[in-house]
């Protein structure tokens, strides 16, 4: 967390906000929506210190239908979303195969 404070301070950043809440019954759309407009704080500072962690975020992004990808908390994880499970579940097979030291899995949200 000192990375994350390091940061903040230098780029003169404030403490966000309340993180967004799915109503139990909130479209898979709408979290996906909602989601994106919370960024990770951790991210950027996390990258900085494991540059790989850029690396597997671009490769979700690059994935066909990956609506949002982030990395989780302080960076042991980074996860692609998409629109459905057979989606998901190529978007695994395409990333075992081109990095197949990564521990892949499609699952599903909820």
């Amino acid at each position: 967390f000192a990375a994350l404070s390091a940061h903040r301070k230098q780029n003169h950043e404030v403490m966000p906000g309340a993180a967004f809440e799915p109503r139990r019954h909130s479209r898979m759309s709408e979290v996906i929506e909602a989601i994106a407009t919370q960024p990770n704080d951790l991210e950027a500072p996390a990258v900085a210190i494991a540059p790989a962690i850029a690396e597997v975020l671009a490769d979700l992004r690059a994935l066909k239908g990956c609506r949002l990808a982030r990395m989780s908390g302080s960076g042991a994880t980074c996860f692609g979303l998409f629109g459905t499970a057979p989606a998901a579940a190529a978007a695994a097979r395409m990333l075992r195969a081109r990095h197949p030291d990564w521990w892949v899995r499609a699952t599903k949200l909820g």
